[in-house]
């Protein structure tokens, strides 16, 4: 199972699939296609015996992890979107518009329930950028909780550091595999903790950076739903919230991917009618997290963060460039 990245009344591109000289893929692929919760068939013979299972056990179809995390945190009510905190950042909410904003994958069709669109967005890196500074520092295993105490003592803006979250490429809203990590301001007086900060902030002015393409699309949100590893760093929840200005939620489940396959289990057993009705009666408890004193200073650093890629857009897809052209006269 996972993502519905098509239009259903639009079909296959079956065109451009024969220009490609893949005109027979249509035909290699399902014809029915399941929505989340909706159950396939029980298991066969050999998988439940594989498994230790009856082979009476149903069968429900599941989805991706962003979009399974969506109906684990019972992101349904309206202007509500899920925000998932790991090696990437994920931003999924639904509508029930047809609209395409720029900048944003979807709306799919039914993606996660009938009559709703999903939109999808995001980066492609977010705990990944943490973790390649703390292992370059190689400063052990506590590092997440000492760098984060130093970096609470630094007023936000990290003294005039600003960093760009393209460690590999931005996937929305520029869509621009070419994008680089730029980390813009550093001076002699800056040290480890300024530059940890500075990451923080970074990876959050990328999740604003989403949410306000999304907003200005159409697709109002007042409310975040939030889980993942980040969620646990007390910082960077607070740097979030300051620099989105939005009611955050911290998901007391952290792995909601995996509860919200199970809710889609329980829909598939007819435990529950749909998908809103089980995320209702399964939901975790959840801790709301508001916005501090701090979003001014931090919307005018926004407004830096959004400048650095306009002004280094060029520079950067120069040396993605000479970086490619060094690795071929490498081989």
């Amino acid at each position: 199972s996972g993502k519905r990245h098509w239009a259903p009344g639009d079909g296959w591109p079956t065109g451009l699939y024969e220009r490609l000289g893949v005109g027979d893929l249509p035909h290699k692929s399902p014809a029915d296609i399941a929505y989340l919760g909706e159950p396939v068939d029980h298991l066969r013979p050999e998988a439940a015996d594989a498994l230790g299972l009856s082979p009476t056990c149903l069968v429900g179809h599941g989805g991706m992890d962003g979009w399974t995390a969506y109906v684990g945190k019972n992101c349904f009510a309206a202007n509500t979107a899920s925000l998932t905190l790991g090696t990437s950042t994920v931003v999924i909410a639904e509508t029930t518009s047809p609209a395409c904003i720029d900048g944003i994958m979807g709306p799919f069709p039914d993606g996660i329930r009938r009559a709703f669109g999903v939109y999808e967005a995001g980066q492609t890196s977010g705990g990944s950028i943490l973790a390649w500074y703390i292992d370059m520092l190689g400063t052990g295993p506590d590092a997440h909780e000492h760098l984060a105490r130093e970096a609470a003592a630094i007023a936000p803006g990290s003294d005039g550091l600003i960093v760009f979250d393209a460690w590999r490429g931005n996937r929305t809203p520029y869509f621009d595999p070419l994008a680089r990590g730029t980390i813009c301001g550093v001076t002699l007086e800056h040290g480890r903790a300024h530059i940890y900060r500075a990451l923080l902030e970074g990876c959050a002015y990328g999740v604003r950076n989403v949410l306000d393409t999304l907003e200005a699309g159409g697709c109002p949100l007042d409310e975040l739903r939030v889980c993942g590893s980040g969620s646990a760093n007390d910082l960077y929840v607070d740097i979030l919230a300051s620099v989105t200005g939005k009611s955050l939620l911290l998901s007391h489940e952290k792995d909601a991917t995996c509860l919200g396959s199970a809710m889609c289990a329980a829909v598939a057993a007819a435990f529950h009618p749909d998908l809103p009705t089980a995320a209702s009666a399964m939901a975790p408890a959840f801790t709301p997290h508001e916005p501090g004193p701090e979003a001014e200073t931090y919307a005018c650093y926004f407004q830096h963060y959004l400048r650095t890629y306009e002004q280094m857009r060029e520079t950067m897809h120069r040396l993605a460039s000479l970086s490619e052209d060094t690795a071929r006269e490498s081989c």
